[in-house]
């Protein structure tokens, strides 16, 4: 008898388990704690370069690594957070420049304000007292508009009252400048 031989089918290959990239999911941890933690640039910037060493691993790997969509995440966060703390820091710069020019400007535009009312008090008094134009108003009369709010130059210059009809000025010359300019214009508009 023919001995019947039992034909035994060759052996399933079992599917490795693939296991997700540990660089993509440190990609994602840190892009997280970067915004969670506030840590910023110290976990985006490794958080960028794990997704990237996770994304070239995964595609390298022929299917035993996952977790390029974690990798993909992790850059994303990574390079918005960079982006934000960059754009943070140009806002902090600009103001750190410009302040500095903000306030001389501030600076003289609050002595034109002081020479304009010392303009105004010294006509005030000259109607009070019958001073004429070209009279020195004496520095006595400004007391009682000095005693609510003393004209100070907000630069440390002095000022001087003038005659009667004519400007006020401060002791430095770029508020003086300004001042002067400015009460031109406005004795212009009055002729």
């Amino acid at each position: 008898m023919k001995e019947d031989k039992v034909k035994i089918p060759p052996p399933v290959p079992t599917p490795t388990a693939s296991r997700v990239s540990p660089h993509a999911v440190w990609s994602l941890v840190l892009a997280v704690a970067s915004f969670v933690v506030c840590l910023g640039p110290l976990a985006a910037i490794p958080a960028v370069i794990c997704g990237h060493v996770g994304q070239r691993r995964v595609r390298r790997s022929d299917g035993s690594l996952k977790g390029n969509g974690l990798a993909n995440a992790g850059i994303i966060l990574g390079y918005i957070n960079i982006a934000i703390v960059i754009g943070f820091i140009g806002l902090v710069a600009q103001t750190a420049i410009t302040l500095p020019q903000r306030r001389h400007n501030q600076e003289i535009k609050d002595c034109m304000k002081n020479l304009f009312l010392i303009d105004a008090c010294k006509e005030q008094i000259a109607r009070d007292y019958g001073l004429k134009k070209g009279d020195v108003v004496p520095r006595e009369y400004f007391r009682k508009y000095e005693e609510k709010r003393p004209f100070v130059c907000p630069g440390g210059g002095s000022y001087t009252i003038g005659r009667v009809g004519g400007p006020s000025s401060c002791s430095i010359e770029e508020h003086d400048s300004w001042h002067r300019m400015g009460w031109k214009l406005g004795n212009q508009s009055q002729e």
